[in-house]
């Protein structure tokens, strides 16, 4: 048996174990011992694990193994081998290691493929001169050419480099993307350096390059990377290429910024107008049905509502115009269709903002857009803020002037009325000087004060006169407005009520929601002062070429002398109103002889140049139409008694 085991042995020049203990149905751990025990002797070969292997056989697969291995131009599977040559895989894996070990093959075995040195040359060679021609190399190319540790491969023999996600670039490829950057930043423009990119480059391998470019020292920095970029120029870039300086981008919303006050000051002014409309439709809704009230009544219940309630319902309405402003919605947002328009209107003919837009590709135009979008917009909300400020500055000095004018007309209303009621003729209606101050003075106070109710309750100013005055007050009532007081100072107007004119003015002031203040009696007195003073001046730069002139200023002194403290009536140039002031100094019908003594004139002083002023009045009245005309007989006394008066004035101010 152990000789047929050894004929066995030599004939096939490989046994295992475990094939000998199947065969013969011993103990493999038996058999091991056994031939561990003959080797030498009665077997030769040698015993490697489980196998027994002969010398012959040994050469014979390590033979093999040279010439097929010493033949490869490229990697060979070690058990491609084993099969063609029905050999055990095992043995020719130990033949290529011993051979490679002993440098009888030059390459490398790695997980069962064994790679020629040549072929290892040839690959390396190729990713080099593919690196040295494009200044880059994909990770991708390296793994296919054998090398499973690309990047660290690369690294090795191309420590200048700089690893990207997908590609291994040279410095030199990054060199022109800069200098082209910093071309952008210097010129404050922009740059598309998408040409510049290798067609192979993915997009997160652009965006890193770019990165890599922006940064001021890139140049000068081999193998970094570009996470350790610092100091970047200052400039916006794109994944596609494209490229925005900081400095482009401000120029851009400077071109851009005219436009949008422009928009924001219309968008303010519409905003404006639709709370007025809210608030006027608002008005109309709450305004209730009509009360079935007798007038009796309802004159009772205005006369109990006291300056309080009114007040009240002021502030109530002023609650609801700021729940109004509050609540109101938030302006619109800047649209690439706003820059459009404004490059496409006339006004772009100004700026640059035309030429600017208009001269970039569509898709850089796309990404400036996307860029400076949020800037645009968080710029217009600031001018829509700022234009809404402008016009309630404007509308509160606009409402300001309009109530100190106001206060100024009803100021001078009670010095007249004041000076009426102390010369006696305030409840004459038809005493010229009272008709003409309801005519004018009273009138435009009144309609100023109806056109403020109605523009407020309609939101359409009217235009007020003596015929519509109810017409717009009732249209003012349709649309919610409170006018209760307007129609009573109508009715108080057109009657010439002159005691109940003050109470009936502050009343419709009410309804217009404008505050009209009574003034005291310091303010009287300082108002009636200065009307005195005014008085005087006009008279003092009166001349004697103007008799009329003179004679009007003499007598509004004369007039001002005689109702102060208590107030001060205007009166006309007309020939009618000289005459009636004429004869109410005359009649000595009133006045106080508190400033008796501080008189600057008399009524003697002016007699006068009265006498013959009315004269020359007569004159005309007859016919003459030459009587007083410049070189007459007439005109020359009127000149001689208005010097004379001027000179008298004259003297007695210079002995005060």
């Amino acid at each position: 048996m152990g000789l047929c085991r050894v004929n066995v042995f030599q004939e096939k020049g490989q046994l295992t174990i475990a094939e000998l203990s199947q065969k013969y149905s011993l103990p493999a751990e038996f058999l091991r011992q056994e031939i561990h025990a003959r080797l030498g002797t009665v077997i030769h070969g040698e015993l490697k694990n489980q196998y027994l292997t002969t010398a012959h056989f040994s050469r014979r697969v390590e033979s093999i193994v040279r010439g097929v291995l010493t033949a490869a131009c490229r990697p060979v599977a070690v058990s491609a081998i084993a099969t063609e040559f029905n050999l055990p895989n095992d043995s020719v894996t130990n033949a290529a290691v011993q051979l490679i070990r002993l440098a009888q093959l030059q390459g490398r075995l790695q997980s069962g493929i064994f790679t020629p040195a040549r072929f290892s040359t040839g690959q390396s060679d190729k990713v080099t001169s593919f690196y040295k021609a494009n200044a880059f190399v994909p990770f991708s190319l390296a793994k296919d050419c054998g090398f499973s540790d690309a990047h660290g491969f690369l690294q090795k023999e191309f420590p200048e480099g700089i690893p990207l996600a997908t590609v291994y670039v040279h410095p030199q490829l990054v060199a022109p993307l800069h200098a082209n950057l910093q071309e952008a930043v210097a010129a404050s423009s922009w740059a598309d350096l998408s040409s510049l990119f290798p067609a192979a480059l993915t997009p997160e391998d652009a965006h890193l390059l770019l990165l890599l470019a922006a940064e001021e020292s890139a140049s000068g920095r081999k193998g970094a990377s570009p996470s350790t970029c610092k100091k970047p120029l200052p400039l916006v870039t794109f994944d596609d290429g494209v490229a925005l300086s900081h400095g482009f981008l401000d120029i851009f919303c400077q071109a851009v910024a005219p436009f949008l006050a422009k928009k924001a000051a219309a968008e303010a002014e519409k905003s404006t107008a639709g709370a007025a409309a809210k608030h006027t439709e608002e008005n109309s809704h709450n305004a209730g049905p009509a009360s079935d009230d007798s007038d009796e009544e309802a004159e009772g219940r205005n006369r109990r509502r006291g300056k309080g309630a009114r007040r009240g319902r002021g502030d109530d309405k002023k609650k609801k115009k700021s729940a109004a402003a509050t609540s109101a919605p938030a302006s619109g947002t800047v649209t690439l269709g706003d820059i459009e328009e404004a490059c496409s209107s006339d006004a772009s003919d100004e700026n640059s903002l035309a030429d600017l837009w208009t001269s970039l590709p569509p898709h850089v135009q796309q990404r400036l857009w996307e860029t400076v979008q949020a800037r645009l917009d968080a710029h217009y909300q600031r001018c829509v803020a700022d234009s809404r400020r402008s016009l309630r500055e404007q509308q509160r000095a606009k409402t300001e002037r309009r109530a100190a004018n106001f206060q100024e007309e009803f100021e001078s209303i009670v010095l007249a009325v004041k000076g009426l009621e102390a010369l006696g003729i305030l409840d004459d209606a038809k005493h010229p000087l009272v008709v003409h101050l309801f005519k004018t003075s009273v009138g435009t106070l009144l309609d100023s004060l109806v056109e403020a109710a109605v523009a407020e309750a309609t939101s359409e100013p009217p235009q007020v006169n003596t015929q519509n005055r109810r017409q717009c007050l009732e249209k003012a009532a349709q649309a919610g407005g409170d006018v209760e007081n307007l129609l009573r100072a109508c009715d108080v107007v057109q009657k010439r009520a002159g005691a109940d004119l003050i109470d009936s003015l502050q009343g419709a002031a009410e309804d217009s929601h404008i505050l009209l203040r009574v003034p005291d009696k310091r303010r009287v007195k300082q108002l009636v002062s200065s009307r005195r003073a005014a008085a005087q001046e006009a008279l003092a730069s009166s001349t004697s070429c103007d008799p009329a002139a003179v004679l009007h200023a003499a007598l509004g002194l004369l007039l001002v002398q005689r109702t102060s403290p208590h107030g001060s009536i205007p009166f006309p140039k007309d020939f009618w109103a000289a005459t009636t002031v004429w004869a109410l100094l005359g009649n000595g019908a009133a006045g106080s002889g508190e400033f008796a003594g501080k008189s600057s004139l008399a009524l003697a002083d002016v007699q006068p140049l009265w006498l013959a002023v009315s004269g020359g009045e007569a004159g005309k009245a007859r016919g003459e139409a030459a009587a007083d005309a410049p070189g007459s007989e007439t005109h020359r006394v009127m000149e001689l008694e208005a010097s004379k008066l001027l000179n008298v004035f004259a003297e007695r101010n210079q002995k005060k």
